[in-house]
This record gives structure tokens, sequence and C-alpha cells, in this order.
């Protein structure tokens, strides 16, 4: 959580948010492969989907103990569009990708970054947010404000295992700018927070949204602001054209119905980095 991508070279902590336009994917044509992920998901009349809870406001445990937040709710509403029960299952968010590889699971959303990498073993949906993320410190460090890639490098950074965040900062770290001692992997966010708060660290990143929710908890202050953007997108199994276009189609509607607007503002706050997805080409 992978909130469910950090730090290039040469890249500042001032870089803002904004819409990001996603490669399109066209539709399935005849002839192309069969698409055995939608055809068991219809089969099923369920979609059974991999998320991390422990990365709020995107996916957490709530009052009553069931997965809640931004992507719960966001996936929800896509079953509802396309017809389907949604079953959640709940991983460790760097297992997510051999769920989908090995078939455990038919997607996967958990505030996952659309990455180089990614893409050569999965594919995605159209990106649904567009966020940034942010450098917890903990609270009185005296650790800000955080301006450059320089000033970050010389820190212990925590990091949740798997996410783009980690291989941002380990790419830092291969071109020397950084000591592979101060990367620090968590398994999940909550314990990289909570080790911040040991001072076992001395910054975490994460996505802002994650990260102002972690402030709110105590103990811990947002040291630097708008560190990368990230595109969130839904994972799928590489070659799953047709459930790519239909997971597409009911973001293209959800979008023009006003739904994933609401669900930015119930979720994430007004005037978030929500990015709406485009249309797939026909």
């Amino acid at each position: 959580m992978d909130l469910k991508s950090i730090i290039l070279a040469g890249m500042i902590l001032g870089l803002l948010p904004g819409a990001c336009a996603p490669a399109r994917t066209p539709e399935p044509t005849p002839g192309a492969p069969a698409d055995l992920t939608w055809e068991r998901i219809q089969s099923a009349g369920k979609m059974i989907v991999g998320t991390a809870g422990d990365y709020p406001p995107f996916e957490y445990y709530n009052d009553q103990f069931r997965l809640d937040g931004f992507d719960v709710a966001l996936i929800q509403a896509i079953g509802q569009k396309l017809g389907l029960r949604v079953e959640l299952n709940d991983f460790a968010f760097d297992g997510l990708g051999g769920a989908l590889t090995i078939g455990q699971v038919d997607a996967a959303i958990a505030a996952i970054s659309v990455t180089d990498e990614r893409q050569v073993v999965i594919d995605f949906s159209s990106v649904y947010y567009v966020g940034a993320g942010a450098a917890l410190a903990k609270e009185g460090s005296g650790i800000a404000p955080l301006s450059s890639i320089a000033q970050l490098t010389q820190y212990r950074v925590g990091v949740q295992e798997g996410s783009a965040y980690q291989a941002d900062l380990q790419r830092v770290v291969a071109a020397g700018a950084m000591p592979a001692g101060n990367v620090h992997a968590y398994a999940k966010a909550d314990e990289g927070v909570a080790g911040l708060r040991q001072g076992a660290v001395d910054l975490f990143v994460l996505d802002e949204a994650a990260a102002s929710e972690f402030v709110t908890q105590g103990g811990v202050e947002i040291a630097g602001q708008a560190v990368s953007q990230q595109r969130y997108a839904i994972a799928i199994p590489q070659g799953a054209v047709t459930l790519q276009a239909e997971l597409n189609r009911a973001l293209v509607e959800l979008d023009n119905d006003g739904t994933l607007a609401l669900l930015t503002d119930q979720y994430l706050g007004p005037h978030s980095g929500a990015s709406p997805p485009p249309p797939p080409e026909a």
C-alpha cells in the first residue's frame, strides 16, 4: 500500500498533483484471445478483489470491523454498475501482485500506483485517482520543511514493502545518492508509522491523504508535502482485456453520474487530487 510511487533523482518536494491521462486500452476485437478472468467472473456472478486494509482513508477496518475506505467504496460501486457481487480479500500489500498472477483474485485495489515495472507483469484499469506523496516525521522532531532530495536522503526513511515509494527510493540508492541502510521497508503502513513514533526511522513516506489520516491519530506530523505524483488504478491479470474494458466503462459511468466525486469528497476530502478517468477507445 499500496495508498493502497516516490522520489526520482532530481525531483523536488514541491511537485504538485494533477490530472493524468494513462494510455488507453482498446476494446477487445473479434478473434482476440478469450479473457479467462472475465469468463470466470461471469460464471461465478462475483468479482474477487484483493486489497490491503491498513491504509486509511483508502482502505481500513471501521468500527464494525468491516473493510471500508475510498477504494472499498469505489470497487463496490463498480460491482453495482457491472451487476456483480464483490468479494474483498485482505492481503499484505506486497502480496497483491502474486495473488493476481496465480489467479487467487480477479483484481486488486489498494492505492496501487501505475508504474512501468508493474506493467511488465500485470495490467491496469484507467487511472481513477491522482495523489501525491508526503513525508511524515515524529511530532516535535524539528524536521521541516523538507524541500529537496538532498534533505530527504540524509534521514532514515520508512516505506511500505512493495510500494512504488520503496522502488523509487531504491533507484535513488542505486544512483549513489542515498545509503542503502537509510531505507527501511515495513509490511504494513501502520507498522511503519508505529516505527516512526518509536524512533526507529526519521521519516515515513506515503500518500498525502493517508499521511493526514495518521496525523489525526497523533504523534506524527507532516514534514514534506507533494513529494511526487501517484496514479492509482485497479490492477488486473495480464491479458484480461474484457475485464479491463468493463472496469473502464464502469469508471466512466461513475464519473459521469457524480459518484466518483462524491466518494472522493466523502473519504479523501474536497479539492483532492482526483482525476476523472478517460473513456476507453472504441
